[in-house]
């Protein structure tokens, strides 16, 4: 049983991982692509974030054991599937809108609970995390390389009935799962989190600075169609800001010597973030591989170091008591932001051009890092 549960999870994180990189990508994309009006792209693109927060509140109250988390996959990759599917065949806006929203309520919920299932056979083997995690990495570059050729030659329609096969397919992966014994159930804080100043200051850095560039997850191949960049190379330059995430995993440890602490890591996405907005305002004046590839290098960074640096950072400041917590409130805020940022950028605002909706963004990361670096002031710990 120890042997069977940690090959599985990699193959797990592989093939959900390349499943979601053949749909959540391309979201936007196939919004363009169906000539939906700038009000019809901004309910769904503004709903996505919305059903992603409440997929994690909902099935937060669900979870638990170990075969309970099982089940609580099993049906939320079923269900992921069912809904990428409806977002493949169905045309009529009210459906549509209904299956984009359901498809980022289970699509969340998933990959909240496989990363708290996954733990339970990690501590059972005494391994690391990024061991498997990375297994996720390389799932989506491996996905993003695929289609940034298979988009010449198929649509999204097709695009998305093989994400959700593959989503089918892992639900049958998951039967295989055994559970433990033992089930190791962590112990649940009952106190409320405190809304002190470094709450607050983590809080307003995370929403500002990662919202904002969620914000522009979705504004990027919105952004690259109207300049005619080809959708080949939105997906090729997606495939290297992964390539470089899945590097920073794989050399975590000695980043994190170097950066000596977790907030240090955090420091630096937050620089590597505004950089990468900076690149972005450039494409205009070049409209170029390069400098495309630029500003996704330096999202590529960032990424890898937030999911690096910032389960750690919290753990550090608050305890284990009340991490989870706090991670929940912080999520929520940023889950929050993007929802009503990728509204107003696509309906709201649809009338300023790209350039002023990437300055707007990139002021907000910047109030971000400062409200980090307060942070960073020494303060006994909660």
């Amino acid at each position: 049983m120890k042997d069977r549960n940690i090959p599985l999870f990699k193959s797990l994180y592989l093939l959900v991982f390349f499943a979601d990189a053949l749909f959540t990508p391309f979201v936007a994309l196939d919004l363009v692509a169906l000539n939906m009006t700038s009000l019809q792209k901004g309910l769904i693109l503004g709903l996505l974030p919305l059903g992603s927060f409440l997929g994690n509140l909902v099935f937060s109250f669900f979870t638990g054991s170990f075969k309970r988390n099982k089940i609580l996959l099993e049906i939320t990759s079923i269900a992921q599937a069912l809904m990428i599917l409806g977002c493949a065949l169905f045309s009529n806006f009210t459906l549509l809108i209904i299956s984009f929203f359901f498809s980022a309520f289970f699509n969340s919920a998933y990959f909240q609970i496989e990363d708290g299932t996954s733990i339970v056979a990690i501590k059972k083997e005494k391994r690391l995390f990024n061991e498997i995690r990375i297994f996720g990495s390389i799932g989506y570059c491996l996905s993003l390389l695929f289609t940034a050729f298979a988009l010449k030659n198929i649509t999204y329609k097709i695009l998305f009935s093989i994400s959700a096969s593959l989503f089918l397919l892992t639900a049958l992966v998951l039967i295989f799962l055994k559970s433990y014994p033992e089930e190791i159930k962590p112990k649940e804080a009952k106190e409320r989190s405190p809304i002190n100043r470094t709450f607050i200051l983590y809080f307003i850095f995370y929403v500002f600075c990662i919202g904002s560039q969620n914000v522009e997850a979705y504004l990027f191949p919105l952004y690259y169609s109207y300049t005619g960049i080809e959708d080949s190379i939105y997906s090729f330059c997606s495939f290297l800001r992964t390539i470089v995430e899945t590097v920073i995993i794989l050399l975590y440890k000695p980043i994190k010597k170097l950066l000596k602490t977790s907030k240090m890591g955090l420091l630096a996405s937050a620089i590597l973030e505004i950089l990468s907005t900076m690149s972005a305002l450039l494409i205009p004046s070049t409209s170029n591989l390069v400098s495309i590839s630029i500003a996704f290098l330096f999202r590529g960074l960032a990424s890898g170091l937030i999911i690096i640096s910032l389960v750690e950072a919290i753990n550090e400041i608050f305890g284990d008591s009340k991490t989870a917590k706090n991670l929940n409130l912080i999520k929520g805020g940023m889950y929050l932001f993007t929802g009503i940022g990728n509204f107003l950028f696509t309906y709201v605002l649809k009338n300023i051009s790209y350039q002023y909706d990437f300055l707007i963004l990139l002021a907000f990361k910047m109030i971000g890092l400062i409200f980090l670096v307060l942070s960073m002031s020494k303060r006994k710990k909660v």
